[in-house]
């Protein structure tokens, strides 16, 4: 025999009355301080930034300790060029400071002296010296067309005056091995310039030549 259910809604207790409202468990409560997505956009924003801020400075300072660690090497060692030159270079040409080869390397050249003349001229004094090898390349050396330039702005300066023909017009293959021949030239080099460059055909570059005041 089925017995019947009592489904009826069961009646609030004395002990449910009594029980004090601060008991029962109080919704969640929303934070009215909590980040807009806007604000969380622009806060990722400034961190990002600050990272790469931060690794840029630290391979520049990386770029600049490896630069400074590494000695630059000339590629031309016949051409010399002092790691100071405002500081550890004679202001006038020492013996044995300038001697370039010629081009087949029959023969060098050598300055003896470099000093201002008149207004905006330089007299070079310079020794050619025959060596022991066979003359392969031009055989002379013209003084006429030899030019003063100026490192800085690539300025050519021609030749105002030469020295009697015969030692105007180098020939190598009439020097001896061994032997020497003294000349000079003159070329129009401005008052304001105290250091050039100096080009003679068939001889390699004289680089950074002071000028002295005679």
């Amino acid at each position: 025999m089925v017995q019947e259910r009592d489904l009826r809604p069961r009646k609030m207790q004395e002990s449910d009355l009594d029980r004090p409202l601060g008991d029962r468990p109080s919704p969640p409560m929303r934070h009215e301080n909590s980040g807009t997505p806007l604000s969380d956009i622009l806060s990722g924003l400034a961190l990002l930034i600050s990272l790469i801020a931060f690794f840029l400075s630290a391979y520049a300072v990386i770029q600049v300790r490896r630069q400074s660690s590494v000695q630059p090497q000339s590629s031309n060692p016949s051409v010399s060029r002092p790691l100071l030159p405002f500081l550890s270079q004679p202001q006038q040409v020492t013996q044995g400071q300038f001697i370039q080869p010629t081009e087949d390397r029959s023969a060098q050249v050598e300055l003896l002296s470099a000093t201002r003349g008149s207004s905006n001229s330089a007299t070079i004094q310079l020794q050619v010296r025959r060596l022991d090898r066979p003359v392969t390349a031009a055989p002379t050396i013209n003084l006429a067309n030899a030019i003063a330039l100026n490192s800085r702005t690539n300025e050519q300066y021609p030749v105002i005056q030469t020295p009697a023909s015969n030692n105007q017009f180098i020939s190598l293959s009439n020097l001896r091995p061994g032997s020497s021949l003294n000349t000079s030239v003159t070329l129009r080099v401005p008052d304001t310039l105290d250091r050039i460059d100096l080009d003679i055909p068939n001889v390699r570059v004289f680089r950074n030549v002071p000028i002295s005041i005679s």
